[in-house]
Formats: C-alpha cells, structure tokens, sequence
C-alpha cells in the first residue's frame, strides 16, 4: 500500500518510488482498473487513486502524475512491486509498458507524535487492506462519476442506500493517559479503537453511531479528518 507524494503523511513515513505507465493504452487501462479518472488526465496534473479489490476493500493507494505522455505513480517503495505485479495480471493485449524509477527525495520525517497532532493517518497503521476506501478520509482518491472500475459497486451503494460501519476519525483528547489498541467507548461502552495517540490528538476507527463530528466519547470528541 502507499501514499500520495505531493502532500502529508506519506512523505514523513517510508521512501517514495515510481512506477511509469507509458504506452498508448495507458490511459484506458488506468482509467478502466482504477477509482480515479484518468481520460480527462491533462499533462501535469497528479491525481490521488486506488486500485480496489472487488468489495472496495483498499489494495494500493498511490499519486498518479501525467508528464510527457508518461503516468507516473508515486507509491512507498515497499509496494512498488507489488502495485507492478497486481497491474501486470492485468495487462493482457494492451499497447503499455511499465517501469519502477528510483525513490524521490523526501522532507524532513515529522515525529509520530506531530503526525498525529496534524491529523495525519498511515496505510498499514490507521487503515489496512481490510478497510473500505469510504472508511478513510480518501474522498480525492475516487471519482464518481468516472464510471466502472472494481470496487465501484460497492462505494455507490454506501451512496445510495447509507453509511459505512465504521470509520477513521480524530479524538480532541480530554483524556491523555491513551495507548494505541485501548477502546474509545461511550459511557464506558467500547464503540471503537484507537489507532495512533498525539498529545492532545488520537486518531481512532468508531462506530457509526458516535463517529459523526462533535459526538462526544469518553476520551473526547470526535472531528473529521483531512483527505491525505
């Protein structure tokens, strides 16, 4: 799994690589397997995008960027192969090629405990492989209206017909004597976890009954998290 190079979290984790889609079909491809919208890519633009799994459970998240024809997908160097392989069983009679590039320089790596207090979540921390794109704060990695894509199913019918079960939330701490895994609970009633505790900021996955913004936990009240 990876992040998106251009902003939070993922520049503070682990070292960043590409993969290069280039070919005539590119485009087509990326747009018919991913969330994101990729006929209307204009040269220079990045977008954020996933490829999901069929129950739009999260399988790679990345930063797809579009120069001199060639798309270049920014993902932690870790899942570089990976996102190759998956993409590459995909490939079929295609015009495309695929090609990792070196890692890309990073910033200075906050501290977990700034992360936290920036409302910054991480793959593999905060969300895993078992979690819905709609239970992360992700609204930038898919598109609506792009049309199919696997997993797309799922993510309209959470639309149409309700809410997702859980999801990713930050806690504005009244509580500070935290650790990761300990409950969030109502009236000492468990109605989530938590995922990554700051000073003053944990990050948590609750309930739907509790994690709408300003609903009051135990340990503090619940806010929305941005879209890194």
């Amino acid at each position: 799994m990876a992040y998106k190079p251009a902003m939070s979290k993922s520049l503070y984790e682990e070292n960043l690589a590409l993969l290069e889609v280039s070919g005539k079909d590119a485009r087509d491809f990326l747009h018919r397997l991913t969330s994101q919208d990729f006929k209307n890519f204009q040269e220079g633009e990045s977008k954020n995008a996933a490829l999901l799994k069929a129950n739009s459970q999260i399988h790679f998240l990345f930063t797809a960027t579009l120069k001199n024809g060639v798309f270049s997908l920014a993902i932690e160097k870790a899942y570089v192969e990976g996102l190759h392989q998956e993409l590459e069983k995909m490939h079929f009679a295609e015009d495309l090629s695929f090609k990792i590039s070196e890692s890309l320089t990073q910033p200075p790596k906050l501290s977990e405990t700034e992360r936290v207090e920036k409302g910054l979540w991480i793959f593999n921390v905060d969300i895993s492989d078992k979690n819905l794109i709609l239970e992360a704060p992700a609204a930038s990695y898919f598109h609506r209206d792009k049309g199919c894509y696997p997993g797309q199913e799922v993510v309209e019918r959470v639309f149409t017909y309700g809410q997702v079960a859980k999801k990713l939330v930050g806690i504005k701490l009244k509580n500070f004597d935290l650790k990761v895994g300990d409950a969030l609970t109502v009236d000492d009633k468990a109605v989530g976890k938590i995922t990554s505790v700051g000073r003053t900021v944990a990050l948590a996955m609750v309930h739907k009954s509790h994690y709408s913004t300003g609903s009051e936990t135990d340990q503090g009240q619940v806010f929305a998290l941005g879209d890194s």
